[in-house]
C-alpha cells in the first residue's frame, strides 16, 4: 500500500501499519500503544523489530502445540510447531499420511493454489492449506527455522488471523542461531 509501511508490535509480534508521517513525526515515539495485554510506550526499535533486523537466524525456544478446526475441512486439527537447525527454514510434515511422503517444505515453488487459502504441495502430492497465518506469525516475530508437524490437511483457523499463533511465539520465545540469514 502506497505512503504505508509495516510496524511489528514488539509484545505480540503483530502487524501494525503506520503512516509515513506518524513514522516521521518523532512526538510518536512516546505514543502509548494499546496491544490487548498492556499498554506500553513506543521506543525506537522494540524487541520484535530487533529479532527482524538480527543478521543471525532464530528459532522457537520450545515446543508450541495448538488444536482447532481447519476453516475449509471443518475437521479437528492438532499442530506442534518445533524448533529447527538453522539453514532448515520453515517445513511441514504431515503426520496423518503414508510415512516418508508427509515432508513439505514452505518454499515459493511449493505454492499450487492461493484462490482461498495458501497451499503447498510435495513431490508426492500431499498438501497442507491455510498456513498464510502461521507463516506471518513466523516472520513477524522473527522465526527462520521451524518445524510443523501436523494431523490434517491445513492449519487450524483459531480466530482467523496470526494473533494467537503470535502470542504464543513471543510468549516462549525466540532462540538466536549462530547461522547468519
Amino acid at each position: 500500500i502506497t505512503g504505508w509501511q509495516l510496524r511489528i508490535s514488539a509484545s505480540s509480534c503483530l502487524a501494525r501499519i503506520v503512516s509515513r508521517s506518524e513514522r516521521r513525526d518523532s512526538s510518536t515515539l512516546d505514543t502509548p500503544i494499546v496491544d490487548g495485554f498492556n499498554t506500553r510506550t513506543r521506543t525506537h526499535m522494540d524487541t520484535t523489530q530487533a529479532a527482524m533486523v538480527s543478521v543471525h537466524q532464530q528459532t522457537l525456544k520450545q515446543p508450541i502445540s495448538y488444536v482447532g478446526i481447519g476453516l475449509h475441512t471443518g475437521k479437528k486439527v492438532g499442530m506442534t510447531v518445533r524448533p529447527a537447525p538453522a539453514n532448515s527454514g520453515i517445513d511441514f510434515v504431515r503426520k496423518d499420511v503414508a510415512l516418508g511422503t508427509g515432508f513439505i517444505p514452505a518454499r515459493w515453488y511449493n505454492v499450487v493454489d492461493t484462490k482461498t487459502s495458501t497451499v503447498l504441495d510435495n513431490d508426492h502430492g500431499v498438501q497442507i492449506s491455510t498456513v498464510e497465518h502461521l507463516m506471518a506469525a513466523l516472520r513477524g516475530c522473527g522465526i527462520d527455522n521451524a518445524l510443523v508437524e501436523i494431523d490434517g490437511p491445513e492449519i487450524p483457523i483459531l480466530d482467523g488471523s496470526s494473533e494467537p499463533f503470535a502470542l504464543l511465539i513471543e510468549r516462549i520465545g525466540r532462540v538466536r542461531q549462530e547461522a547468519q540469514r
